[in-house]
């Protein structure tokens, strides 16, 4: 279970208490986990990030 877990956690499809509760791990550990596995904790898609840009420039942070 432990493998569906992260990669139903790398696409998105599910949170990750929700994936360490299936892994029968600690959020911590399943954290541990994709950390090892060099699965980021978060995942931006470039249009998210160009808003965020955006937004900061709008309130003069950047």
């Amino acid at each position: 279970m432990q493998e569906i877990a992260l990669l139903l956690f790398q696409v998105g499809k599910l949170a990750i208490g929700h994936a360490s509760h299936i892994s029968q791990m600690s959020p911590n550990a399943f954290r541990e986990l994709l950390k090892q596995r060099h699965i980021p904790l978060y995942s931006y898609d470039v249009e998210y990030f160009e808003l965020e840009l955006k937004n900061l420039r709008e309130l003069g942070r950047l």
